[in-house]
């Protein structure tokens, strides 16, 4: 199941989607601690690779189950907090669906 895994391209873009909201992160504590234009231009990188992965994921169709899975699951944890109910289902529904 692993080499499904791998070559998913949902999958894949989900991994560099965490990995790039991490380095958001980080770079925003840098810029806020010091307000550095440097700082502010590595935020604005970091936004503009985060806006073409989530272009990229719309645009992805899910190849396994572990593709699916994870694209409910980002569905899921962009609902509002008065949707919580409904994205606590929908991370059931993922994980159903990536066992």
């Amino acid at each position: 199941m692993v080499a499904i895994m791998e070559n998913d391209p949902v999958v894949r873009l989900a991994e560099q989607l965490r990995a790039s909201e991490q380095a958001l992160r980080a770079a925003a504590r840098r810029y806020a601690a010091d307000r550095s234009r440097a700082n502010g231009e590595a935020v604005n990188a970091v936004l503009a690779d985060i806006k073409s992965l989530h272009r990229e994921l719309m645009q992805t169709e899910p190849t396994s189950m572990q593709g699916a899975a994870e694209l409910v699951r980002l569905a899921a944890q962009r609902l509002p907090f008065s949707l919580a109910r409904h994205a606590d289902r929908f991370q059931q529904v993922a994980d159903r669906l990536s066992r």
